[in-house]
């Protein structure tokens, strides 16, 4: 079952990764109008820094390469430019099968409750 993958940077911090995986997901609706995605799952994982995203990003591109127009992966990308645009996000529709290693994007453990503010 395909999914749509978000893959965003760890040194980021958590809410920064939310909203530059948000960029993502934006981009790659413009990007892919017509998708299957429609809203269905959405994973965010987590790579160590805009080096290991790049890599991926390089994967996926040469897959691609190889790949027929209707068999190719749909990927968006994400650059900020209050980081200089900076890769921070990549969005990708696909099985997951390669992300098995990643880890889901979480959060610090608080030794504190929560109590909702931020």
């Amino acid at each position: 079952m395909k999914r749509l993958y978000v893959l965003t940077r760890n040194d980021l911090g958590v809410v920064y990764q939310s909203v530059q995986g948000a960029h993502a997901v934006a981009q790659f609706m413009l990007d892919y109008p017509d998708n299957e995605w429609k809203n269905g799952y959405l994973i965010f994982l987590a790579v160590e820094g805009e080096a290991e995203l790049e890599y991926w990003l390089e994967q996926f591109e040469y897959g691609n390469k190889m790949k027929s127009n209707d068999k190719k992966i749909p990927v968006s990308i994400f650059q900020e430019p209050d980081l200089d645009n900076q890769l921070t996000a990549v969005a990708v529709y696909s099985t997951g099968t390669k992300f098995s290693k990643l880890p889901i994007v979480t959060a610090p453990v608080m030794d504190e409750e929560f109590d909702g503010a931020c």
